[in-house]
């Protein structure tokens, strides 16, 4: 996926697999390592692993493109970007994160992201439709990831929706579970399967003409699955649709 959807050569397809591989394995290290001393954090020694690694790739790929004529910061800043959202999703699925659970109105923190996003959902003249059933609905959940959840998904519209077309943002609330949908238009043809789009590093035009590392979606899905909630894709012609599913709170 990487050379056929992000452009990287094989050189670089290298690089950044050797990347991944040993964020994993850093991973492996740290959930050892939080067993034997609890005063040592995931976020801490991230901090300082990711400047170290970010150095020796950063050198890796210099060595690449020595000869190319595009300048090396714009592959430095993706690598930089790329280990950062590797290292979300690897977390996760080594059951480094840790989730602080509070009450909040989901609605609110929906909205708090549409406004956050909307310089860039305007810039594509996207409008924004939401539907809810009533703007006082809570859940406990963490509420920076699940705004980075809603921020991933905004973001992603912008980047892949048809131009000057609506978004929609439905909720709807069943005895047991709140199902949020987002719906747009894609502006390119969607050749890929729904499974295929939340896998990491798969870009939705499958071109390298928008910024971003393809991770988006990937880290909205672990942050969902995180918090005991579902993310699904579906696909109709044109139609995107991304729907979370979270429980409520029992009563």
């Amino acid at each position: 996926f990487l050379i056929e959807t992000l452009g990287y050569t094989m050189q670089e397809v290298m690089v950044i697999a050797d990347t991944s591989l040993e964020i994993q394995d850093v991973n492996r290290k740290l959930k050892e390592l939080k067993k034997t001393n609890e005063e040592a954090t995931f976020e801490d020694a991230r901090e300082e692993i990711t400047k170290d690694m970010y150095e020796k790739y950063c050198n890796k790929f210099d060595d690449i493109v020595l000869n190319k004529d595009f300048k090396t910061s714009a592959i430095k800043r993706k690598l930089k970007e790329l280990i950062e959202d590797l290292f979300e999703v690897s977390k996760v699925n080594s059951g480094n994160i840790k989730l602080n659970l509070m009450e909040l109105n989901i609605v609110a923190l929906i909205e708090q992201a549409h406004a956050e996003c909307s310089e860039i959902l305007d810039a594509h003249q996207l409008t924004v439709i939401t539907n809810y059933p009533h703007n006082d609905i809570i859940l406990k959940l963490d509420g920076d990831k699940t705004y980075r959840i809603f921020e991933n998904l905004f973001t992603n519209i912008s980047k892949y929706a048809l131009f000057n077309s609506r978004v929609y943002v439905d909720l709807t609330e069943e005895t047991e579970d709140i199902t949020i949908i987002f719906k747009n238009i894609s502006q390119e043809q969607m050749n890929f399967s729904p499974q295929e789009i939340t896998e990491r590093f798969v870009r939705g035009d499958k071109s390298r003409h928008e910024s971003g590392s393809g991770l988006g979606l990937a880290i909205a899905k672990s942050f969902v699955e995180a918090q005991g909630g579902t993310f699904n894709i579906a696909i109709d012609g044109d139609l995107f649709k991304a729907i979370i599913t979270f429980k409520k709170i029992a009563k």
